[in-house]
């Protein structure tokens, strides 16, 4: 794989910004991460620009995202079937390396919450998804699995399963092999249901819709998206 300058460097050092408590960037960095961010959700450290745009016009609602999520008690051959419905190119492998950001985030799961703080209580709070290394981006994920601490069976069944269990183990005993994995698999997964031509758009605010979208303006073009976050990211290195 060539080696080049990889702009997701920059989040360790941006990561200082982001509020505790409030889960919002800085005013400082806000714009820069939120530029960030679509880069590095396209895999552009290792691939460069995506081969198409992503954000489409054809907005989804709640219940359509909501749909095509697999439930937190879902077993692996649930998991392998979302991910074959979506795209013939994911396998087991990007099963597993995909749920490795779990290593980091917090959870809010009504029914799991429920059951270990009491009726009315699981819903008002929020916990790590790694209980160990929970704002580490690492391999903690996959040792707490060998350890059975998966939080939800969706984790733990990746351990369990035949299939996806040497998987699992290989990811806890490299780090490199994890990180390198994730990142192939993120492009893989970038590319399901690309739009072509002027039917999508790359979003300044990952959020949100850029202004004038509707009348079918683009806003951000990639290769002045891709110049930002160069900028901000080797000022913020010292580069």
């Amino acid at each position: 794989m060539v080696s080049r300058y990889r702009p997701s460097e920059a989040v360790g050092a941006w990561s200082e910004s982001l509020g505790s408590e409030s889960g919002f960037v800085s005013e400082k960095y806000g714009a820069k991460m939120e530029q960030l961010s679509s880069l590095v959700a396209a895999g552009a450290d290792e691939v460069g620009p995506p081969r198409a745009p992503r954000a489409s016009r054809r907005f989804a609602t709640p219940q359509d995202v909501l749909s095509g999520l697999p439930a937190p008690t879902s077993a692996v051959p649930s998991l392998l079937d979302v991910f074959h419905n979506h795209s013939l190119h994911l396998d087991a492998t990007d099963l597993v390396a995909l749920s490795g950001g779990h290593t980091v985030g917090l959870r809010h799961c009504v029914s799991f919450e429920a059951e270990a703080d009491g009726p009315g209580q699981g819903h008002r709070r929020a916990h790590p998804l790694d209980v160990r290394t929970p704002d580490v981006f690492d391999n903690q994920y996959y040792v707490n699995l060998v350890n059975r601490e998966g939080l939800f069976v969706s984790d733990q069944d990746l351990f369990t399963n035949e299939a996806t269990r040497p998987i699992v183990e290989r990811f806890a005993r490299s780090q490199r092999y994890f990180f390198n994995q994730f990142g192939v698999s993120m492009v893989e997964m970038g590319q399901i249901r690309v739009l072509t031509g002027d039917q999508g758009q790359v979003r300044r605010n990952c959020s949100a819709r850029n202004p004038g979208s509707a009348d079918g303006n683009l806003g951000l073009q990639w290769s002045s998206l891709v110049q930002t976050v160069v900028d901000a990211a080797a000022e913020s290195l010292g580069f």
